[in-house]
């Protein structure tokens, strides 16, 4: 009889720790997606900021293209990561 009871709690703190690490996890990939557009912004507007046309300068295409594109294109999985926090559904 103890040994049952301390073998489902011992699951249940196990649970309970991989669950807070998957939380954890899913913050970092958060934080990390949103870290990956900066620098993709930052880096065209590094590499590439104006261009020129005659004698009239503008933004370059590939700063729009970090700004929108970049932005669009995180914004899926980071929607995937924030609506199952922790849960499993992106893991093997």
């Amino acid at each position: 009889m103890l040994n049952s009871s301390i073998a489902s709690r011992v699951e249940e703190l196990f649970a309970e720790s991989l669950h807070g690490l998957h939380v954890q996890a899913d913050r970092i990939f958060v934080r990390l997606l949103f870290i990956e557009w900066v620098v993709a912004i930052a880096l065209a507007l590094i590499v590439t900021p104006r261009t020129w046309i005659g004698g009239e300068s503008s933004l370059h295409i590939h700063v729009l293209a970090a700004i929108v594109l970049g932005g669009l294109l995180a914004l899926f999985p980071l929607f995937l990561i924030r609506s199952s926090m922790g849960g499993g559904k992106g893991r093997s």
